[in-house]
């Protein structure tokens, strides 16, 4: 009976050994497979940048530009769905971005008319043009935002 005990508790023991080494090995396992994998992707990445730099950076220009092309059409498509939903026609959904677009090349506009005043020592016009920019910025935020 003792025996049996001994028996049942040694192979709990073996067991639990058993599982741990398990463990062990599908960790070690999984580092390798990612390790190989890391220099798989790396390697060539790394050769192709240190050896033809031009091209490394137009395909990773490229890369970029397409990922966020994707990007932005799929948020595009998705703002316009909401958009008809809501009971716009589509010139009105098309002339959202494109007045959005225009606000912000005016307010550039004038950032760089502020700076050009300034800088030409023009200081009277550039004051001036400073505070008929913010009157101009205040309005189209607080009152026609709303």
């Amino acid at each position: 009976m003792i025996e049996s005990v001994l028996i049942k508790k040694l192979l709990i023991i073996i067991l639990n050994y058993k599982r741990i080494l398990k463990n062990i090995f599908y960790f070690l396992f999984y580092i390798t497979l990612i390790i190989c994998s890391g220099l798989l992707i790396t390697l060539p990445i790394w050769y192709i940048a240190t050896r033809f730099s031009k091209i490394y950076t137009i395909i990773v220009l490229l890369a970029i530009s397409i990922l966020i092309t994707l990007v932005l059409i799929g948020n595009f498509k998705k703002w316009v769905i909401l958009k008809q939903k809501s009971g716009k026609t589509t010139f009105e959904i098309l002339m959202i971005p494109l007045r959005e677009i225009g606000i912000f090349i005016l307010f550039s506009l004038g950032i760089y008319g502020i700076i050009v005043s300034f800088s030409l020592g023009f200081l009277i016009f550039s004051i001036v043009l400073t505070l008929c920019y913010f009157l101009f910025l205040g309005y189209y935020i607080f009152i026609t935002k709303k």
